[in-house]
């Protein structure tokens, strides 16, 4: 038996990048940040029910508005286009939790495959 020669093109690796344009409030954005709650993000209505509902993203509270780990801001910035807090998030959450970003790319192949 002779056995084909296959040409393997290796699996191409994604990047996610920070969207530097689209971080803090600004009242021109349809989409607005994520605020402090208690030790997570909270993002409000009506953003919040299409998050929770369509996306499973977050807990919901008792007013419409969910709370977000700070893995799942990250994935709802890289994929629904949620701005970031501010400028110094990603340093700030990276002090508090180290393994946020191995959080973050476990949640992301998780959603994605």
């Amino acid at each position: 038996m002779v056995r084909q020669r296959r040409k393997f093109k290796p699996r191409a690796r994604t990047t996610r990048s920070l969207d530097l344009d689209n971080i803090g409030w600004d009242e021109t954005q349809k989409i607005q940040p994520p605020t402090t709650f208690e030790d997570m993000w909270k993002i409000e209505p009506p953003l919040s029910t299409r998050l929770y509902e369509k996306s499973a993203l977050g807990r919901r509270l008792e007013d419409g508005s969910i709370v977000l780990t700070a893995s799942e801001v990250l994935f709802c910035h890289w994929h629904r286009h949620v701005p970031l807090p501010n400028a110094s998030w990603l340093e700030s959450e990276l002090e508090k939790n180290p393994r946020l970003i191995y959080e973050a790319i476990i949640l992301d192949f998780g959603r994605n495959g």
